[in-house]
């Protein structure tokens, strides 16, 4: 697996704008099998954040994206019985709203 992101901001009068970028890549990885033909394939999932603190950092408000590519994977695994591979679907696209107040 290898990570990759970046963050930048820009400090303003009426407080700061952020956005964030993140890049996670997995690469193929084989269950448990004599034939290798239990496999989870490669893949790379994005995820973005833009937004905005105010200046006295009280206040926050964020936008999420996960999955921005809407890639669709698995997670697999071993699985109980002996050469079996259990796999599950991964998250989808995702949205998520943050808005926030600190005392």
């Amino acid at each position: 697996m290898f990570n990759g992101g970046g963050n930048y901001e820009l400090p303003t009068s009426i407080g700061s704008f952020f956005a964030s970028t993140n890049i996670a890549y997995t690469t193929r990885y084989y269950g448990f099998s004599i034939d290798n033909s239990f496999f989870t394939p490669a893949y790379a999932l994005v995820n973005a954040t833009i937004g905005w603190k105010s200046s006295d950092e009280h206040w926050r408000t964020s936008l999420t994206a996960r999955n921005l590519t809407n890639r669709q994977y698995g997670y697999g695994s071993p699985g109980f019985v002996p050469f079996s591979f259990q796999q599950a679907p991964g998250d989808p696209r995702t949205y998520e709203l943050l808005v926030g107040f600190h005392w």
